[in-house]
């Protein structure tokens, strides 16, 4: 609670004295200023000086930065705006840009001369959320004082004192702002002459404890020499804050999720409206009854501990600084009263009191008390007792105040000026107590009983706001020569003046400022005695302290009421066990903090380790402490059974602090530790071998188990009675850790809730994630172990767990159940799998395991997790589900449980059939749901539990093994219950831990029935603990766990015994599914090849009966293309040194989002995939297909195309090949520093190595077909135009685009340069310099900006590159028009020896459905789903792409003859057609026609074949209008790869045109020819026939496709713009977009990349 707002009596003053008698100007070492001269003797006042920068933007919620200089000459003649706060002043304006302070000159300063005078400086209150400099008028204190004054503005509430307890955002900016004035001060207030040397700091109320504040920062040093602290010093109660839970609350208000990385959230904040944040900081305040939210920290820079334990420290620096100062501090009589301005009437009658009538002894105590007692029962028994006044309730109401007054301001007077005064030689301490009982600041109408003066009196007469007269007259002159005194000489007294003694110890001795002014001694000692003493020695109880083999440590007490179970519990927060995991101890096995020196302070929670921002608890790598739960009720035993709570959150979230284990320590009498381990990959980092071994966090465990063992007996418990017990990763923890026979000792007794060692979610592989998260984090996968794990504990934390989290949830529509993170085979605490070690009785694994008793155990619905999963929006968009009314059988079967096979048995089809055959439900989608969520508990839990009960109770007697199910549904409200849908049915996941912790930190049992139960449960898992046995006489009977009987303890409505827990779905996951996997039925294949051994993927292909397929998956061919290898040409990556693990797949190159099927995207990408079918043999070699993905040359991955079917079905070899991408790929200069094309050398270079290499897996290097779609189309084209790629390739396979496609080639240097100034890199004739700073560039940096490059124009209707090949006198000489032009040429020798196939789909023009975007339907007045206006297709759409890639000639003339060619006007849906009719035709269909009449014109050495697919995809990318037919650009890739969603019997038609293209295209891969008996005859093209194919249900033969179309483009316009004179015949138009130097600038030109750039509009 902090003081309330300063006083108003300032407001009237400061308007009404606006006016100036003169304007006044002096000079600055800043530059000039004018201000104003008033009354007489005259007062020369400089308003609104800055001195600092507006904290906005990047500055809101950071140090302020100095303001500087300023041009011209300042205006300072009128008052400037307070900082933002309510309620706002009707006086001045309320602004973020608030860092101004006033400076009061008295005319008796001559600044003309060397004297100088002293310095006031005023700091103004407000309890920190409010107040300004201009409510105090300082002209009387300058004028009769004759001292400079000054008065300043700090930032306020949240925008002063936001903390989120990190280095992220430490808070106190208010208190820096007041740091920076004063250093302003101290640099510039010689111009106004005062003397830098004599200033003294003051403040009231909130300022007073600034002030104070100040005097403990030792960096303050020289800044001032003299400190009056008005009620309010660095010792009052209110001195710090913990704002870090309002502070993420009020952003959560504000729109900012406090799930998002401490740097996303404070960006977040900082582009959030400050309207915005005050609002919801004033909602947060009515929300929370208490508007009194920020205020200083201790954030371990400027506060670096409690003030008042720094006080005790006379050998700290802050002390010593403290006490080099003269101090002046004092109170109000009645500075309590600020409590009376808190209570409306409204307020009042909701409590039941009448503050005008006065107050009860019990309305004191049931309203007033708790507020000075904070919760302590015993602080509130003594208060109440002492300070209860029977049958007088003025004075009652008085005995409040005056508590108040104690507690909140004379205490910490006291202990301030004792500290102070201690020895003190050097220097003055002065005590002051204000009397005069005047107009009541904080009280417009006191009650009657009220006797002032109250807190903010005094200012009135330091800052008169009006002519005083009589005792308030003198009463202001006086004080003020008082306080100027001291600012002068460090001594308030003068000759003329009451004596005023200094204080010191032992006389005490003080000023009475009443109506009459005298010497007084010893202010208020037994009330001081009674705070100091009887309530600190109740503190003490309430902080009780334990001495440990560690160190002393200071607890609190916590109360729970006076219920059974329900008493004070001692708890001892944030004890470290381990040195902090940073620098080389970060990926390494902790190490034991060891003993800590001095009273360590355990009565708050530490921070969590690094996590998602769950909760308001603040993030740390140095996390590694735990938390100990004493009852003090109960037996007075010192040997305690010990439970051990390991927390869960799939080792990536949660920690020890979420967890309060006071209700369970009460309730079975035992002591409760809550540990925290390191997480995600500060936990799990692993590499799999002797570098980084893994599983830290189980260390850190382990660590934590030692330190119980080695300190527990100190707060009296039993070292040889341990239970460790923990919930989903925390029960997958403990069960592993039952597995390690170095624990023995450590524990006793296992509880494992909701997991087990042998679930498949508890134990894995962690290397392949923590080589994702390196490679975003810039420490590429390919380095060595130890280059590795060097580089990643050079990256911040913050950024590594950014990454983290960008490789964690890279897809949101994941349906996967994998955890990232899990522990593995470590050679040390694991050489054997938990499977083997419960199969395997003789096993020391084994032994230590059933030398424990054992409990274990699972809720009704575990797959609440999955019901969690499938809610969010992106997984109901991309499957197409209504989660609200059921799931489809479809879904289960094709999607859910195709993913689940995948993942865990390799892709057994068997598996698949049989998951869904057991829980299928016919036309029930909501009993098809429950069953749904049933694989997931029974799966992942329910089955596990049983297997590993079987294994511990087969044949034991030296342990017990107990069984439970939890089926009660809770009746306290759960407020999550809406996230699932009213057809699951709980209890779910987690939802057990309410009955052992009541509370955790997101939700916490309140209705009694609820809490009864849990005592209940409380009571066996206690029993567990301390006798290995749950029963109590009291309770139903809970038998063991055997094998024959399976018993178990049901905890539903009643609690009762069965038998035989789902002992179907157990036999169905325990024993049908192991018997059809078996252990080897999905081998591993090694290939042996020249660069060294690569370990592969065996698949079954279901597509295929008998069939299957070898998958290698992300081979490197070359470098990861970083730091100097960044715009360069790729290097080869060489030879591996150990056998590759190639069987997980690899990442995409950095591109913009939008895809959500590339799982991760890195710099380090230069990856190819290889799909093998049924055979590897070298013997028998198959032809091989390169496939070159599409994406505009800025999207797209080798991940999204599975060549599984067209390898199987087509009997060749598949590559997918990644190629660098935009600005990464296709950077270029035109010069010889950066030539460009990198992503076209990443084609050539996988090309090569596929050449070398390709014959280890079966692939015949003579027969290599290179194919692509879009961009990929562009590209084979481009490579088949290169001569020195002769031998790489024989075969082309160009679909939706060619060579000559004006999107395909062009120049990417005005595009280069651009986003070389977003990421301020400027070009400036340097090339060299400029690629420099591009390398040192982060690669995200280089992406946002690219990105935002090319969102800058949304509105843009025409596709257009940036970012693409170009000519660079080693690649390509010329455009490609000239190279297909010049017959005599190299590349088109080359070309032309190659056999080509090139093709479209019917609507290469759906590209138009993203082009045309809502906004610009909107702006040019048309809706899409019912056609497009002739007028906006000639006058707009047209115009946009003539004009980006203009046609020599005549304009007008050309845009005429095409709007004719294209105009139809008879409906909008047929001018549609015509609209996407032309957009095929000008980028696809005649750059393809140009390409396949160059190819096949005279050529005798190869063959030409041109395809025209019209089948529709049965799963389109768009909703498609009534008027639109056929499929869209890029679905031909759907055709080629076979993506399809079982079932298949409506998709027939679809299915068979694939395989005849997959048919067509291997034959052609084979052979050069497509053609086959079994299939319709393709004829091969040529010039004058044209015959193409087209695929469709009727597959057929056809002669020049679109020919009125080709026939306006090749003959009619060009015969328009060179009109015949002779019988030569026509030019053809030609449109070659590279020779025209800066035509244009790219957007994206493929469906992924619109969406994305959709999105991102959006």
């Amino acid at each position: 609670m902090t003081p309330f707002a300063p006083p108003l009596f300032g407001i009237v003053f400061a308007v009404t004295c606006l006016s100036a008698v003169h304007g006044v100007l002096i000079n600055t070492p800043l530059g000039p200023i004018t201000g104003v001269s008033k009354g007489q003797p005259a007062v020369s006042i400089f308003y609104n000086i800055p001195f600092a920068k507006p904290p906005v933007g990047s500055l809101r919620f950071a140090k302020p930065v100095p303001y500087g200089s300023w041009a011209g000459t300042l205006n300072a003649t009128a008052p400037g705006n307070q900082c933002m706060q309510s309620p706002e002043s009707p006086f001045v304006g309320t602004s973020e840009d608030c860092l101004y302070l006033n400076v009061y000159v008295p005319d008796s300063v001559n600044v003309s001369t060397s004297d100088r005078a002293s310095v006031m400086v005023w700091i103004h209150g407000g309890r920190f959320t409010s107040g300004n400099a201009y409510y105090y008028d300082a002209q009387e204190l300058a004028r009769q004082g004759g001292v400079v004054v000054v008065t300043i503005q700090y930032r306020v509430n949240i925008f002063g004192f936001f903390s989120l307890g990190s280095s992220t955002a430490e808070g106190n900016y208010g208190l820096w702002d007041q740091i920076l004035a004063l250093k302003w001060v101290h640099q510039n207030i010689d111009s106004f002459g005062g003397d830098f040397r004599s200033v003294t700091i003051f403040g009231g109320s909130a300022g007073g404890v600034s002030v104070a504040l100040m005097s403990i920062i030792p960096e303050n040093r020289g800044a001032f020499q003299r400190v009056i602290a008005q009620s309010g010093t660095m010792a009052a109660s209110w001195a710090t804050f913990n704002p870090i839970k309002a502070s993420y609350d009020i952003a959560e208000l504000s729109g900012c999720s406090k799930t998002l990385d401490p740097t996303a959230f404070l960006s977040c904040l900082r582009n959030t409206d400050a309207q915005t944040l005050q609002n919801s900081t004033l909602q947060y305040g009515i929300i929370t009854y208490n508007s009194a939210l920020f205020g200083p920290v201790i954030d371990g820079v400027l506060i670096k501990a409690p003030p008042v334990d720094l006080l005790k420290n006379n050998a700290s620096e802050e002390y010593k600084f403290f006490t080099s100062l003269d101090y002046m501090t004092g109170t109000m009589k009645s500075d309590g009263n600020i409590i009376l301005a808190s209570y409306s009437d409204t307020l009042q009658s909701m409590l039941g009191i009448n503050l005008t009538l006065g107050l009860t002894p019990d309305q004191l105590c049931r309203v007033f008390v708790p507020l000075t007692s904070r919760g302590n029962p015993e602080v509130t028994r003594k208060l109440c007792e002492d300070y209860s006044v029977a049958n007088d309730t003025w004075e009652q109401s008085r005995k409040m105040v005056e508590t108040r007054t104690e507690n909140f301001f004379d205490y910490g007077t006291f202990v301030s000026l004792r500290a102070h005064a201690q020895g003190n030689l050097l220097t003055n301490t002065y005590h002051f107590v204000f009397e005069v009982d005047g107009k009541s600041v904080m009280l417009q109408q006191p009650p009657p009983w009220y006797v002032g003066p109250g807190h903010t009196d005094e200012l009135q007469y330091l800052f008169p706001d009006e002519p005083l007269t009589g005792l308030y007259k003198n009463t202001s002159e006086i004080m003020i020569r008082y306080w100027s005194n001291f600012a002068k000489n460090g001594d308030p007294d003068h000759p003329s003046l009451p004596h005023w003694p200094t204080y010191d110890n032992a006389d005490q001795g003080f000023l009475r400022i009443g109506e009459s002014i005298e010497t007084a001694m010893k202010y208020k000692t037994e009330q001081m005695k009674y705070w100091e003493e009887d309530i600190s020695k109740i503190w003490n109880e309430w902080h009780p302290e334990v001495t440990t083999p560690s160190g002393q440590l200071k607890g609190i007490t916590k109360y729970r009421g006076n219920k059974p179970g329900e008493g004070p519990v001692k708890v001892f927060y944030n004890i470290p066990y381990a040195a902090p995991p940073v620098g080389g101890l970060r990926f390494a096995k902790p190490q034991p903090f060891g003993k800590w020196s001095g009273t360590r302070d355990a009565t708050k929670p530490g921070p969590e380790c690094m996590q998602l921002n769950m909760t308001s608890l603040r993030k740390s790598e140095d996390c590694l402490q735990l938390n100990v739960f004493v009852p003090i009720s109960g037996s007075q035993s010192t040997n305690k059974s010990v439970m051990v709570w390991i927390h869960g959150g799939g080792y990536e979230l949660g920690s020890g602090a979420m967890y309060d284990g006071s209700y369970l320590a009460n309730q079975g009498d035992v002591i409760v530790v809550t540990v925290n381990y390191r997480l995600g990959v500060f936990g799990f980092f692993s590499l799999n071998d002797s570098v980084g071994k893994g599983n830290y966090g189980l260390w850190d465990q382990i660590l934590a188990l030692q330190w119980v063992q080695q300190n527990i007996a100190a707060f009296g418990g039993d070292p040889s009675s341990v239970t460790i017990f923990g919930e989903s990763a925390g029960a997958f923890s403990v069960s592993l850790l039952s597995m390690i026979p170095s624990n023995s000792g450590l524990f006793h007794r296992v509880i494992s809730q909701s997991g087990v060692a042998v679930a498949p979610m508890a134990f894995g592989n962690s290397e392949p994630a923590t080589r994702s998260v390196g490679d975003i984090a810039g420490c590429p996968r390919n380095l060595s172990s130890n280059l590795f794990i060097d580089c990643m504990r050079k990256v911040d934390a913050n950024t590594l767990h950014l990454c983290q989290l960008g490789y964690v949830y890279r897809d949101p529509a994941t349906i996967h159940q994998l955890l990232e993170f899990p522990p593995g085979l470590d050679g040390e605490l694991f050489s054997r799998t938990p499977q083997y070690i419960l199969t395997h009785p003789a096993t020391p694994e084994h032994e230590f395991f059933s030398s424990l008793d054992l409990m274990s155990g699972t809720v009704k619905t575990e797959g609440s997790l999955l019901a969690g999963a499938l809610i969010a929006a992106a997984v109901q968009n991309k499957y197409n589900l209504n989660v609200s009314v059921g799931i489809p059988t479809g879904f289960m079967c094709d999607n859910f449980t195709t993913t689940l096979v995948a993942d865990y048995f390799r892709g057994n089809t068997k598996v698949a059939e049989l998951i869904c055959e057991e829980h299928t439900v016919r036309n029930n989608l909501t009993e098809q749901g429950r069953r749904l969520l049933d694989i997931s508990t029974d799966f992942f839990f329910v089955a596990p539990s049983y297997i590993q009960l079987g294994s511990h109770s087969l044949g034991n007697v030296r342990a017990k093994s107990f069984q439970y199910v939890l089926e009660r549904q809770m009746v306290t409200p759960n407020p999550y219950a809406g996230y699932y849908p009213s057809w699951y049915s709980p209890p779910g996941h987690a939802d057990d831990l309410y009955y052992l912790f009541i509370s955790t930190e997101l939700f916490q049992f309140t209705a009694p029935v609820d809490i009864e139960y849990a005592r209940v449960v409380m009571s066996y898992w206690t029993n567990f603990a301390i006798y290995g046995d749950p029963n109590d006489p009291s309770q139903p009977f809970w038998p063991t766990y055997d094998l024959t009987n399976q018993a178990y303890l049901v905890f539903g409505d009643d609690v009762t015994a069965k038998m035989k827990y789902k002992e179907q779905a157990v036999k169905f996951w325990a024993e049908d599914i192991p018997a059809i996997t078996g252990p080897d039925s999905y081998p591993d294949v090694v290939v042996q090849t020249a660069l060294g051994n690569i370990r592969g993927l065996t698949r079954n292909v279901p597509e295929v009966p008998g069939s299957r397929v070898f998958v290698f998956y992300a081979i490197p061919f070359a470098k990861p293309p970083l730091g100097d290898l960044r715009f360069r040409k790729p290097q080869p990556y060489g030879n591996f040194s150990e056998t590759f693990n190639a069987t997980r797949m690899g990442v995409g190159c950095l591109q913009p989002p939008g895809y959500t099927n590339i799982p991760s995207k890195s710099e380090d990408c230069l990856q190819l995939n290889i799909y093998v079918p049924n055979n590897i043999s070298t013997a028998n070699l198959n032809s091989v297909m390169v496939w070159i993905h599409g994406g505009g040359y800025i999207v797209g991955s080798a991940v999204q195309t599975d060549g599984s079917i067209l390898a199987t079905k087509g009997g060749v070899i598949v590559v997918t090949v990644n190629y660098r991408l935009g600005v990464f790929g296709f950077l270029s200069l035109n010069d010889a520093v950066s030539a460009g094309n990198y992503g076209i050398w990443d084609q050539i270079l996988a090309l090569k190595w596929v050449k070398d290499n390709i014959r280890s897996f079966g692939g015949n290097p003579d027969s290599i077909t290179i194919f692509g779609e879009s961009a990929g189309g562009f590209s084979v084209s481009l490579l088949s135009l290169i001569p020195q790629n002769q031998g790489l390739f024989h075969r082309v396979i160009a679909q939706s685009g060619t060579a000559l496609c004006d999107l395909a080639f062009g120049d990417s240097r005005p595009g280069t340069i651009e986003v070389g100034k977003r990421s301020q890199c400027e070009h400036n004739g340097d090339s060299d310099a400029f690629i420099r700073c591009m390398r040192n560039k982060p690669a995200a940096e280089l992406l946002q900006n690219h990105i935002s490059y090319l969102m800058r124009d949304p509105l843009r209707l025409a596709l257009v590159n940036n970012f693409m090949p170009y000519i660079d006198n080693e690649l390509f000489y010329r455009t490609p028009s000239a190279s297909l032009k010049n017959i005599s040429s190299n590349e088109f020798k080359f070309f032309s020896s190659l056999d080509l196939m090139a093709g479209v789909v019917r609507q290469e023009g759906s590209l138009l459905f993203e082009m045309l975007s809502s906004q610009i339907q909107e702006k040019y007045h048309f809706n899409l789903s019912v056609g497009i206006p002739t007028e906006f297709v000639c006058n707009a759409l047209i115009p946009a792409y003539l004009q980006s890639f203009p046609i020599p000639g005549n304009q007008q003339l050309i845009h005429s003859a095409v709007c004719e060619q294209y105009r139809d006007t008879s409906s909008e849906g047929r001018q549609a057609e015509k609209a996407f009719d032309f957009f095929a035709d000008f980028l696809f269909t005649i750059p393809m026609i140009e390409t396949l009449a160059a190819h096949s014109t005279d050529n005798v050495h190869s063959r030409t074949f041109q395809y025209l697919l019209t089948e529709e995809y049965p799963y389109p990318y768009y909703t498609t209008p009534a008027w639109y037919t056929g499929p869209g650009h890029e679905e031909d890739v759907s055709f080629i790869f076979q993506y399809y969603t079982p079932p298949t019997h409506n998709i027939k038609e679809y299915l068979a045109v694939s395989d005849t293209m997959i048919a067509y295209w291997s034959n052609f891969a084979k052979e050069g020819d497509p053609n086959s008996h079994s299939l319709e005859r393709w004829p091969v093209y040529n010039k004058e026939t044209r015959g193409y194919i087209i695929l469709d249900t009727g597959t057929k033969a056809q002669l020049r496709y679109a020919n009125s179309r080709v026939i306006f483009w090749l003959e009619k316009l060009p015969e328009k713009l060179n009109p015949p004179t002779t019988t030569a015949p026509n030019k053809p138009v030609v449109r070659d977009s590279a020779a025209r130097i800066g035509h244009g600038f790219e957007k994206a030109i493929f469906i992924s990349f619109l969406i994305c750039l959709k999105v991102l509009m959006m």
